[in-house]
């Protein structure tokens, strides 16, 4: 007998298939990147630098995404 999680686990699969197919992750200009989770900084604990174009890009993406709740309805 297969536990919740497991059935949860193929419920998400099954939404959200992953096609390995699909290609590499890549920013808007198409440049290949491994992974979104880091970001260059100076040191180990220091700011982020101006140099991480990626780490800029989301950013960007993330500060002009529009929220529908501040948008006024159409009339």
């Amino acid at each position: 007998m297969s536990s919740p999680m497991d059935r949860k686990q193929e419920q998400r699969e099954a939404a959200h298939p992953v096609d390995p197919a699909s290609g590499p992750l890549t920013t808007d200009q198409g440049v290949a990147v491994d992974h979104t989770d880091d970001s260059l900084t100076a040191g180990e604990r220091g700011p982020t630098l101006m140099e991480d174009f990626h780490f800029r890009e989301k950013l960007t993406h993330f500060d002009h995404e529009r929220i529908p709740v501040g948008v006024p309805p159409r009339l």
